[in-house]
């Protein structure tokens, strides 16, 4: 509506000159109605502005997902682990888990361009379950997320991309994981029914409150686990499951906080690698598994020339570990553990490995006769 003048000066049937009081009082009344109709738009709009800054930035934060490695791009030690059982990490950060059946994970690429898992995704893991009839049996797949109170009390919600044989099932449970000062919480967080076809599952739900609890075990953390299959004795804690065989892939797996799935968040390769080796780091190349003769990235001294007698060399991290790992040393030359290479390729014994820490240790060895020096490669292990 135009803004609405009152007459002031034309001249009036009553003689007088400008409009009478209702005429110019409802013009009045007309104007401020318009007015306050146009601030109570503005309101509506200041108000909703944080809503729609939280969605605009929803799909560009640096931190929403809890998981590291959740397109499975880092396979640090190898990009198959074979059919067997108990436990092992293999894709970073993420664990096999299982009794009483095998369970295989392996590194698969999706074909540039595909969309059927969308945002350009570069690899899915393939988890190959062989299940037993054993009442006691169960084969899941679980990262650890460190620090037990950092999910406390939170509603989160997990989305994967997965596909299998047509009604298989992949269970979620969190638990915290109080590493033995008090007694674990498990909550199972819902079920998936798969199709032959890639397809987007996510679960919202409400993790438990840790208030209370004795939070000082050393590398208390909350397990996110995806069971693929459960014998009897296990059927309270993830209902609905059973024993399953078969092959699950699995793609993109985000946990975030609220209720909504956002677009996964694809981090730079640089800072997931960095986020991967906070609980594992080597020294050889990217993609070549712990324990090959591979002189690429080796550690060197061979400026020590004392021949066949005991020297000590140093490894030094590149990223701080969470905790003081677990070293191992593997000759370059060969990929036996526990070994350097000497000058003229001979095999030296490490004796030991002192003084580790967040940062490094030192090495210590004895070369072998007519040797001098050492070269080697080694891992650093320090996931929960």
């Amino acid at each position: 509506m135009a803004r609405k003048i009152i007459d002031l000066d034309s001249l009036q049937p009553n003689g007088k000159r400008g409009e009478t009081q209702r005429p110019a009082f409802t013009k009045i009344n007309d104007n401020f109605a318009e007015v306050y109709s146009g601030l109570k738009a503005a309101q509506e709009a200041v108000t909703a502005i944080p809503a729609a800054l939280d969605a605009a930035l929803a799909g560009r934060s640096l931190a929403r997902n809890y998981l590291v490695n959740g397109d499975f791009r880092f396979w640090q030690r190898g990009w198959g682990l074979a059919q067997g059982t108990g436990s092992n990490y293999l894709a970073d950060r993420w664990k096999r888990d299982n009794g009483n059946g095998t369970l295989s994970m392996a590194r698969f690429p999706l074909e540039p361009g595909q969309t059927a898992v969308p945002g350009n995704p570069r690899w899915y893991m393939n988890v190959n379950v062989g299940a037993s009839s054993a009442r006691n049996s169960y084969q899941r797949v679980s990262q650890l997320i460190e620090d037990v109170t950092l999910l406390s009390g939170r509603k989160l919600t997990l989305s994967f991309y997965a596909k299998a044989a047509p009604g298989s099932k992949i269970a979620v449970e969190i638990e915290q994981d109080f590493r033995g000062q008090d007694s674990s919480t498990q909550m199972f967080a819902g079920i998936a029914t798969l199709t032959g076809t890639w397809s987007r599952y996510t679960m919202t739900f409400d993790v438990p409150s840790v208030s209370g609890k004795n939070t000082n075990g050393a590398g208390h953390c909350t397990w996110v686990s995806l069971w693929m299959s459960t014998g009897p004795d296990f059927s309270n804690r993830v209902p609905g499951l059973g024993h399953q065989t078969g092959n699950f892939d699995i793609a993109m797996v985000q946990l975030e906080d609220g209720a909504a799935a956002t677009d996964f968040e694809r981090r730079p390769d640089a800072l997931e690698l960095l986020l991967c080796q906070r609980y594992f780091e080597k020294s050889y190349n990217i993609d070549v598994p712990p324990g090959t003769a591979d002189g690429a990235g080796r550690d060197n001294q061979f400026y020590d020339r004392s021949v066949g007698v005991g020297s000590t060399s140093h490894i030094r991290c590149r990223v701080l570990k969470r905790a003081t790992p677990a070293y191992t040393v593997y000759n370059d030359t060969t990929g036996a553990v526990s070994q350097v290479s000497g000058a003229s390729g001979g095999a030296g014994t490490v004796t030991s490995i002192v003084n580790p820490g967040q940062s490094g240790a030192q090495v210590n060895y004895v070369s072998a006769p007519g040797n001098w020096g050492s070269s080697f490669h080694w891992t650093a292990d320090a996931e929960l």
